[in-house]
Parts: structure tokens; sequence; C-alpha cells
């Protein structure tokens, strides 16, 4: 199961290598970073996706807030956070008719265009990890023909509603 750690911590040079080492020393496995600065210039977020129980997600908690720079953590599941990610990908669709049909339609629900030549589209998505996964995969069973692609990792904010 994947736990999303929201971090927020000082932003100065190699605090991001001190938190992602002490996870890596605490033997927990990465599946997602990103980090940038907030509305504040001296606090960046950092959210970290990891594999594992919520216990192990506590654990990680506990022992990042120990690090100096950390200000704060929460700790999120999909419920209780708005979570998007996103998607730059390059799609060849042939010229078969049914093709570009199911690419306009998963367009229209998913992404912005970028640009388009004669052959190829580029297309940004934003969505949820799931949603990007469903789309990649229809893209896949359509035969169009993937050229690039390429996401973001989970962004993630608590969900007030």
């Amino acid at each position: 199961m994947k736990q999303i750690l929201s971090i927020l911590a000082q932003n100065k040079p190699g605090v991001l290598s001190k938190v992602t080492g002490l996870l890596r020393r605490k033997c927990f496995n990465i599946d997602s970073l990103t980090a940038g600065r907030t509305n504040k210039d001296n606090i960046s977020m950092m959210t970290i996706v990891i594999n594992g129980t919520t216990s192990d997600a506590k654990r990680a908690a506990l022992q990042l807030e120990k690090l100096i720079e950390v200000l704060s953590i929460q700790i999120y599941d999909r419920k209780s956070a708005l979570v998007r990610e996103i998607a730059l990908t390059r799609l060849r669709p042939h010229n078969n008719a049914e093709e570009k049909k199911l690419l306009v339609e998963v367009q229209k629900i998913f992404h912005k265009e970028i640009y388009r030549t004669n052959d190829e589209v580029c297309v940004e998505l934003v969505d949820t990890t799931l949603g990007l996964d469903n789309f990649l995969e229809t893209i896949k069973k359509s035969g169009i023909e993937i050229l690039e692609w390429t996401r973001s990792g989970v962004i993630a904010i608590k969900d007030r509603r």
C-alpha cells in the first residue's frame, strides 16, 4: 500500500538529500518524490510516496521529525487529500479512424494539448495516479504508439471539503 508524506521543511541546500538519505537508511522505498517552494520563500514542501502500511508511514514521520530542518509532516491517505500527478506524453496516432476518435475522446477528459504535427500529438495530463494509469492503459490497448512518456510524481494537499 502507498502512503503519502507531506513535509514542510526549510528551503536550504542539502535538506532534500538529508530527507531521502534518512529514508534510505531506514529501508523505506520511495515510490514518488516531488519538491518545490511554497508561498513562503524560505519553506519548501516535499511530497513523498512510500510503499508500506500506515504504521510504516508513522515510523518514517517520527524519524523525519528528528531532522532540524523539518518543520512539520502530514500523513495523507488518498481520501483525506487532493492528490494529483502531471504527465507529458508524445503519441503517434495511426491513420485508423477509430484510434483518432478514441484519442480525441480521451483527450477531452484528461488533457491539454501542447502541440500537434502531421504524425504526432503531445499532451499534458493532470489527474490522479490511477487516472494516469488508466489513460496509459487505454492508449496501449488502442494501438496508438507512445513515443515518449514522463510523469512528475505525486503532489498532495489536505482536502478541506
